[in-house]
């Protein structure tokens, strides 16, 4: 059977293109690419979309330079976008960076890399892979690929009473629950 596209409006309308898309727990779709529209509305090569494929208004960290390449998200909600990049938001960072759920930049976690990051993505332990084109990496000789340490994870214990216990875990790797 062959492949149709999707019916029922969904076209966000990306002028230039798209290099990766990630979709988020709650089910929005972050593209990344060297647009500069989504939807008629000015995003520069980072968007989110909700199902339906309408722009999310309230997301842009404005990225400046050329392609975001790779886009992954972490279990805490955090983006980390990877490419050509040059700025976040006006605030230099080169070829990576991590955003809030909302887009704001991370202003604690700028690893530099000098040449373009062409995939990112998440260890189950929550350390980020990069590869690319670099050479190096916050200083440190890393040929075309990498891995960074990133934000440990963090765990609560709670018996809210005599029947239950609730195990919570989350930060940058991935969520795990039990009962």
């Amino acid at each position: 059977m062959p492949l149709v596209c999707s019916t029922g409006g969904f076209d966000p309308n990306v002028i230039n293109g798209v290099a990766s898309i990630a979709v988020q727990a709650d089910g929005k779709i972050l593209i990344g690419g060297d647009f500069t529209s989504v939807g008629g509305t000015a995003r520069n090569r980072i968007a989110r979309v909700d199902i339906a494929g309408a722009l999310d208004a309230g997301f842009n960290p404005n990225v400046g330079g050329n392609e975001v390449k790779s886009v992954a998200v972490q279990a805490d909600g955090k983006i980390l976008i990877g490419g050509d990049i040059t700025s976040v938001g006006g605030t230099t960072r080169n070829r990576i960076a991590r955003v809030d759920a909302a887009g704001a930049l991370d202003a604690g976690f700028n690893p530099n890399a000098n040449d373009i990051i062409y995939s990112v993505a998440v260890q189950a332990d929550g350390k980020v892979l990069l590869g690319g084109r670099f050479t190096t990496v916050g200083g440190t000789t890393r040929n075309q690929f990498a891995r960074l340490v990133n934000d440990a994870a963090t765990q609560t214990l709670n018996a809210p009473g005599a029947t239950q216990v609730i195990w919570t875990r989350g930060g940058s790797s991935p969520e795990v629950s039990s009962a």
